[in-house]
């Protein structure tokens, strides 16, 4: 035999390993037995009024034979609506799973018609753990995961075990952040440190001083009254759909923002509140389009704030859905500016608190800001020297109201477009409307009644802002980013 030690043979590298195929994981078994009460309600609302015809019309002999009246019709309806809505959410269960790749978080469902769901990581804007009441009886918790795109683009996994919920959230947001994780060892939770929390106390107070309940109580009284005088209880009854459907939005209110903290930590800002419904929400890094500091009338009787956000794929389409863009439902000063510091960590200017002073209580020209012109007075007697804007390196600081003080701030990196709008009144005195164009919430940008030179200049300097803010942006992937540093 002979080898020939001089002669190099090269070997082809092996072809790389296909990647294994997702594996598709279904919700918690006990999932049907949260969401059956959905189905039972429809079969209740549908049946109910068709139920009661069909006893009234029987004999009553037959009534009398099978023990048919109004009750056991009602007791048959609600159990087999129970069996229905059971059923139904069982068939559910049975063509729902899930899985989380390296680039999104997919959801299959659907039993007639299918539907395939994608989240990309790359889009993310906040990852929620909330639990519904029935869900916290027996230990579950649903995973929402939001992205860019506005209400409606959410992907829903519902229900999974609470520390299932929480490994899965924190795998999803590591993905998210760029990090590089063992597929065999889940994601660690990240440390946390605590920035504010609202009294159960002072969330009352701030609903009892605020117009969402001093007006329908004074509403109350005046149909009381107006009954008494008219001695028919009928305007008091007329109208109790009306006070049942504002009582119905405190309750929201006050359920949603029970037992609210807030924390920061490396995946995001933490938000944690509600009485009966808990949620648990996750807001990455530079996520946060907007923000607003409101202080009601009543409310300076305390100095409390509200603070207010716009992250994209929240939207305010109800009362109880507004509730998950509160950054602060009420607080003190120092808890709003912190608040406000989770956006803008720097002003980059030297006289930051007095100009933020300014832009929360202040008016006039004080602090550099600009104002409408004296011209407008016609039209805005009352808000005219109270409305300004002000730029600063970072953001632009919008001032607004006067009982009711707003600030808004919007960073330019997140600014998305700049629009002009013009009335024929507003024509009539060379003014215009200035407003920035974010996500879809609570907070609208938006400065009325400037000078239409001051508008044009206004634009040209925030889209510049905006373009070179985008250009520095490094929070789509921000422990990447920090890593590469």
């Amino acid at each position: 035999m002979k080898f020939d030690l001089g002669t190099h043979v090269e070997q082809t590298p092996p072809p790389p390993r296909p990647k294994p195929e997702p594996e598709w994981t279904r919700p918690h078994i006990l999932s049907p037995l949260v969401e059956a009460w959905k189905g039972t309600a429809v079969v209740l609302i549908i049946g109910f009024q068709p139920l009661q015809e069909f006893v009234g019309e029987l004999s009553t002999d037959v009534r009398e034979r099978f023990f048919l009246n109004s009750a056991t019709g009602i007791l048959a309806l609600i159990f087999v609506a129970a069996l229905i809505g059971v059923i139904v959410a069982w068939l559910a269960w049975l063509f729902t799973r899930y899985t989380l790749g390296e680039e999104a978080v997919q959801l299959r469902s659907g039993v007639l018609w299918r539907n395939r769901r994608q989240a990309r990581l790359d889009r993310l804007q906040a990852v929620d753990v909330v639990q519904p009441f029935l869900a916290r009886l027996v230990g579950l918790a649903e995973l929402r995961v939001e992205v860019a795109g506005g209400t409606g683009t959410a992907v829903r996994i519902a229900y999974l075990k609470e520390g299932e919920a929480q490994r899965l959230r924190n795998q999803i947001l590591a993905r998210s952040a760029g990090l590089e994780l063992d597929e065999e060892v889940p994601a660690p939770e990240a440390p946390e440190n605590e920035l504010f929390e609202v009294p159960f106390g002072r969330l009352v107070g701030s609903l009892v001083l605020s117009s969402q309940v001093i007006f329908p109580v004074l509403l109350g009284v005046f149909f009381v009254v107006l009954a008494i005088i008219a001695r028919t209880p009928e305007p008091l009854l007329a109208n109790l759909p009306l006070l049942f459907l504002i009582a119905v939005q405190v309750w929201h209110r006050l359920n949603r923002g029970a037992f609210f903290r807030a924390a920061t930590s490396p995946d995001g800002v933490r938000i944690t509140h509600g009485l009966l419904e808990q949620r648990r929400q996750t807001v990455p890094p530079g996520r946060i389009q907007a923000i607003r500091l409101t202080q009601p009338l009543l409310w300076r009787l305390y100095g409390w704030w509200r603070v207010d956000m716009n992250v994209a794929g929240y939207g305010t389409t109800t009362a109880g859905q507004a509730l998950v863009n509160d950054l602060l439902p009420v607080g003190k000063l120092n808890d709003a500016l912190r608040a406000l510091w989770l956006v803008v960590p720097d002003f980059e200017i030297d006289d930051t608190d007095a100009v933020l002073n300014h832009a929360m209580v202040g008016s006039g020209g004080a602090g550099e800001f600009t104002t409408s012109p004296k011209r407008v007075r016609i039209i805005d007697p009352l808000v005219v020297r109270r409305t300004g804007f002000r730029i600063t390196p970072r953001a632009l600081l919008i001032r607004r109201g006067r009982l009711t003080r707003h600030m808004i701030v919007v960073p330019h990196e997140r600014i998305q477009s700049v629009s002009v709008y013009q009335g024929p009144i507003q024509r009539s005195l060379q003014v215009a409307r200035f407003q920035i164009d974010t996500t879809v919430g609570p907070v609208a940008p938006v400065v009325p009644h400037l000078d239409t030179g001051t508008v044009a200049a206004l634009m040209r300097e925030q889209i510049q802002q905006a373009r070179q803010a985008r250009a520095a942006d490094r929070t789509e992937r921000w422990m990447a980013a920090d890593k590469a540093d």
